[in-house]
């Protein structure tokens, strides 16, 4: 177990993998389901609504951040950048990802 870092973070209690998982899990439970809507307007022969649209708008949306995110993490996970703590002029702790 390693000791809280200067403002009082555990590292160790990071749950961003569980999170990132879940994230993209529901993303592409959400793109099934997309695709089980078009295909069955599709077989249906009807035509695309504003919804369908808004949908796909949202959708390549919630891919974009679940790709930020993705990205953000590997970059931490492969000690691309790493968190330095430091004080600030006013004596106020603070984190900042420094980028190699």
């Amino acid at each position: 177990m390693t000791a809280p870092t200067s403002t009082g973070l555990n590292l160790e209690e990071n749950q961003g993998h569980q999170i990132q998982r879940s994230v993209i899990a529901v993303t592409i439970l959400a793109t099934l389901s997309l695709t089980g809507r078009l295909v069955c307007r599709k077989s249906k022969k009807a035509d695309w609504i504003a919804s369908d649209y808004m949908i796909i708008i949202g959708l390549v949306g919630a891919w974009a951040i679940s790709g930020v995110t993705i990205a953000r993490r590997a970059l931490l996970h492969c000690s691309i950048g790493c968190l330095v703590d430091f004080v600030n002029a006013n004596r106020e702790p603070h984190q900042r990802l420094l980028l190699d």
